[in-house]
């Protein structure tokens, strides 16, 4: 890598303003949709955008967590839009809710391959590429498009993968394994840098023979301009718990939150006479929220509530709602 190359990449990550560029960024998740992955990505794409740099953005038409295509995308393979100034370029995906090994594998590969295509015909000579997981194949997708525009690839790691997959028993079989962590481990070495939004991954990283001087750690933020300018909404009285003290969970409901341990709390809590007006409130969708439900039910826990996912807009106004 040049000594120039060297530079953008620094002064990328440290946003700056005084070097304007081309970033071509590859994430299977953006808004419409909502989670951690796609706002940290718009977030990003949008800051850069700000500075003064060209964005382009190879993703996936929206269908996380429930694997549905929104109306206004379905019957489409490739489309091209501009939000807040960011160029997005939406290539075919298989659609599949976050549940399944199988169905997901698909799903991920489906992007990963489409957004190569995709990403080589449509990105015009960017300065570099970033790909951002959750999943490792979205960083396939990154290094062959570094390859193809002969420039630096940053891979942004937001969960440890395949170790996530292992740990949580949706990855059994050793050779996949195997397979993933050479794949894991290949990726690594091909970035010039690579990005973590927790230190702990760090350990992790340098054991694949990564130098610390390599891995940068950019943790997740908060814009209080959206927190403050956000409309307020009346949730605890829209949804009758304004006498109640609230314990709230927003967010996807999958198998890594271990959200089934908040269930057990809450039915602990059911039987204090003295805090019977503890409410546990579910926001959002994922995998596991019909198991989730189906205990509540079978528990028959009146202090849980389950609410469907909301427009980011409203977000806080949920978190207001919690004590």
């Amino acid at each position: 890598m040049t000594t120039e190359r060297g530079l953008v990449v620094c002064r990328i990550l440290s946003l700056s303003r005084w070097v304007v560029v081309h970033i071509a960024v590859v994430s299977q998740y953006f808004p419409p949709e909502m989670g951690a992955p796609a706002a940290r990505t718009f977030e990003h794409a949008r800051r850069w955008s700000e500075a003064g740099h060209d964005v382009t953005v190879v993703t996936g038409f929206p269908n996380h967590p429930d694997g549905v295509i929104p109306e206004d995308y379905r019957g489409e393979y490739l489309r091209r839009e501009e939000i807040e100034g960011i160029d997005v370029v939406r290539t075919w995906l298989y659609a599949a809710r976050n549940a399944g090994f199988a169905k997901r594998l698909l799903n991920f590969a489906s992007f990963s391959l489409s957004s190569m295509l995709s990403g080589s015909l449509l990105v015009e000579s960017p300065d570099l590429v970033v790909a951002t997981s959750p999943q490792l194949l979205v960083g396939v997708s990154g290094a062959v498009l570094s390859r193809r525009f002969d420039v630096p690839f940053i891979f942004e790691v937001r969960d440890l993968w395949p170790k996530s997959a292992v740990d949580l028993g949706a990855l059994e079989h050793p050779a996949l394994i195997s397979m993933a962590e050479g794949l894991e481990t290949a990726l690594y070495h091909e970035a010039e840098r690579v990005v973590i939004v927790s230190e702990s991954f760090r350990d992790h990283i340098e054991s694949r023979g990564v130098p610390s001087s390599d891995i940068h750690f950019i943790p997740n933020g908060i814009d209080p301009d959206f927190l403050d300018e956000s409309q307020p909404r009346d949730v605890q009285a829209e949804y009758g718990l304004e006498n109640d003290f609230v314990v709230g969970y927003i967010g996807t409901h999958g198998m890594s939150h271990g959200l089934e341990v908040v269930l057990d709390v809450a039915k602990r809590f059911e039987h204090l006479d003295t805090l019977d007006d503890i409410t546990f409130m579910f926001v959002g969708d994922g995998a596991e929220k019909p198991n989730l439900q189906q205990q509540a039910e079978t528990w028959g826990l009146d202090n849980v509530t389950f609410l469907p996912v909301q427009p980011r807009e409203e977000i806080p106004s949920f978190y207001r709602a919690c004590d």
